[in-house]
């Protein structure tokens, strides 16, 4: 059971971690700091690879196939069973928060590839009067290149195995 707490703690980490990303990139996005939205995006990834990281560790620790972490939770005296319970409860509060996030992150690329490919764009970020000089074709998708970056990061984004494991 140590080995499974120590990777639940880490696990927790790790998703704090990448909903911080998201977080920082969702604000990015609605202020229109396009110029940092490829770190942005490399900051997702690689959150991304420690989340999936740690998920194969979870999936090779000897547990019965198909065990949820709210059986386990179930099944385990206290002090155990109590420590398990929190573990599911802020891991299914992270996934959520997690899922919310990418989602955010998803819909302002989106809207920003199409506006980065607009003709008329005009780079004003709601509540601003300011204005950027007119773009060309270059910029334009040089833009467009960093708001695909973000969406293509947080669309990789999945958490099947560890929904399906918090039963």
């Amino acid at each position: 059971m140590d080995e499974l707490l120590t990777v639940l703690g880490r696990q927790r980490h790790v998703l704090e971690i990448l909903l911080f990303r998201l977080l920082e990139a969702r604000s990015l996005l609605a202020n229109g700091e396009v110029r940092f939205l490829h770190l942005a995006a490399q900051d997702i990834e690689a959150a991304c690879e420690s989340v999936r990281e740690v998920e194969l560790q979870r999936a090779l620790l000897p547990l019965p196939d198909g065990t949820t972490l709210r059986q386990l939770s179930d099944m385990s005296q206290a002090p155990l069973g109590e420590i398990l319970h929190d573990h599911l409860l802020d891991l299914s509060r992270l996934a959520a928060e997690v899922g919310a996030a990418s989602e955010a992150v998803a819909e302002l690329s989106e809207i920003g590839v199409a506006r980065a490919r607009d003709r008329e764009l005009v780079t004003t970020v709601p509540g601003r009067r300011r204005t950027s000089p007119p773009m060309d074709d270059l910029d334009r998708e040089i833009v467009a290149a960093g708001y695909e970056s973000v969406l293509t990061a947080s669309a990789r984004l999945m958490l099947p195995s560890l929904v399906a494991f918090l039963g």
